[in-house]
């Protein structure tokens, strides 16, 4: 009976013996948390500073080789620049003038209908001109002009790339109106209903030729 008790008593747990603490959990390391921060901050600072080089960084130099002729040194002055100019437009000019002159006293001939007429052989000869020779003469002579400008390292004035436009669209005036009167000459010796509608084309040619010259002759006048 005692033993019995005895090992009973062996058995139960003494309160006196200390208890267990409870298994605290292990902290995470704190260095993987700074690292992870310290890459961040090398990829932000790359980050801006691969910005700043693209807006901003250095200025590009200027290549001297790509400034135009102006801002070079002139070697020759306007003035005597716009004065050949105007001695290659003016004979431009007088040439333009004289042939639509001949093409009207040509018109009022009394044979202008016949086809062996002065007038006929003079539209057919300034059709020929209108292709070839008139506008060969304006380019001509607005190239050389140009080209003077260019070479003494000065802007050509805006007059003189008016009067190319201009007087470039006198030769297609002309021929537009000799063949209009040519119509106009026939009407009149057909009898044709059209005439008088013919005869107001015809004039309308002959201001927009009129108009043409006037602004031709301004641009040589601005220079």
């Amino acid at each position: 009976m005692d033993n019995q008790v005895r090992q009973t008593a062996e058995q139960k747990p003494s309160s006196q013996q200390p208890l267990k603490q409870p298994v605290k959990k292990k902290e995470e390391k704190k260095g993987n948390a700074v690292g992870g921060i310290i890459l961040i901050a090398i990829v932000l600072v790359l980050l801006i500073w691969g910005i700043s080089a693209l807006t901003g960084g250095h200025k590009k130099l200027v290549n001297k080789s790509n400034l135009t002729h102006t801002q070079q040194k002139p070697i020759e002055s306007l003035a005597i620049l716009n004065a050949q100019a105007v001695s290659l437009f003016n004979p431009v000019m007088t040439n333009l003038e004289n042939q639509m002159s001949v093409g009207q006293a040509d018109a009022q001939q009394a044979n202008s209908g016949n086809i062996n007429s002065a007038f006929h052989a003079w539209e057919t000869n300034e059709s020929n001109k209108e292709n070839v020779s008139n506008n060969d003469e304006v380019t001509k002579a607005y190239n050389t002009a140009d080209n003077a400008y260019y070479n003494a390292h000065q802007t050509a004035p805006n007059a003189v790339n008016n009067w190319d436009t201009d007087a470039g669209n006198l030769p297609g005036d002309i021929s537009t109106w000799a063949n209009d009167e040519q119509t106009v000459i026939s009407d009149e010796v057909n009898g044709s209903s059209s005439l008088a509608s013919d005869q107001q084309t015809v004039a309308k040619d002959l201001q927009q030729y009129e108009s043409d010259l006037a602004k031709a002759k301004q641009d040589i006048a601005d220079l």
